[in-house]
């Protein structure tokens, strides 16, 4: 009888700590969840704030590095990171430009306007007597001149690694990636009212995957509109 008792004791024991585990592991499911939630929520706010449209890089990075230190779980700072990189990524794209627009001669609504000089907050090009210089800031660039946006992201990015391409800094495979990404994220973030942008970002993304296959996961991720049935593995 004792030993029956024991054995009951010890049963009624193992299934407690089995109920306390399984309790601790539904808490920690679904602080996951809910953080990892908190993080897109977080990016869709600096979104919704004007910080990208804005060009604003600075206070997108401090709002969402704020929010990854508010995360109690790897995963919640896991999925904080996935929405830097985002900004990280259209940061990168929009620092080609500067290095590289210097020189570069328009076509379409600025044609034959000459970039002269470039920096963080704007561009500086002169018409086409050559003579008339005008200024202008990136913010109204992005949004009153996307399609000369789409020629330097043509000439600076999407051709970046052509061996006859313009770009004066040559970009690695995964340098390369990451600005096609944040190309793919400003059409979608930014020229999002313009027609043909959210094809152009599928384009764009559908370019990486080609040609860098490893991609695709984080491809996914980060643009779960897109389907990639024709640029899996071969």
């Amino acid at each position: 009888k004792l030993e029956a008792e024991r054995k009951a004791k010890a049963e009624a024991a193992a299934k407690a700590e089995a109920e306390r585990l399984a309790k601790l592991a539904e808490e920690k499911k679904a602080k996951i969840e809910e953080e990892s939630a908190a993080a897109k929520a977080k990016f869709e706010a600096v979104v919704a704030q004007g910080c990208i449209r804005q060009l604003d890089w600075k206070s997108a990075l401090r709002l969402m590095e704020t929010a990854k230190a508010e995360m109690t779980t790897p995963e919640g700072k896991l999925a904080c990171d996935a929405e830097i990189k985002k900004i990280t990524d259209m940061k990168r794209m929009h620092d080609i430009f500067i290095k590289n627009l210097e020189g570069h001669v328009f076509k379409g609504k600025l044609g034959k306007c000459k970039v002269v000089s470039v920096n963080e907050k704007e561009l500086t090009l002169v018409k086409p007597d050559g003579k008339t210089k005008i200024k202008i800031f990136w913010q109204k660039f992005y949004k009153d001149y996307p399609g000369n946006l789409n020629e330097i992201i043509n000439a600076y990015v999407f051709n970046a690694r052509s061996a006859s391409a313009p770009t004066k800094v040559r970009l690695n495979l995964r340098e390369w990636s990451e600005a096609m990404f944040g190309a793919a994220l400003t059409m979608q973030l930014v020229c999002g009212e313009v027609n043909g942008a959210a094809e152009r970002s599928e384009q764009l993304v559908k370019e990486v995957v080609k040609q860098f296959p490893e991609y695709q996961k984080t491809a996914q991720e980060t643009f779960p509109g897109i389907t990639f049935e024709e640029t899996t593995e071969e």
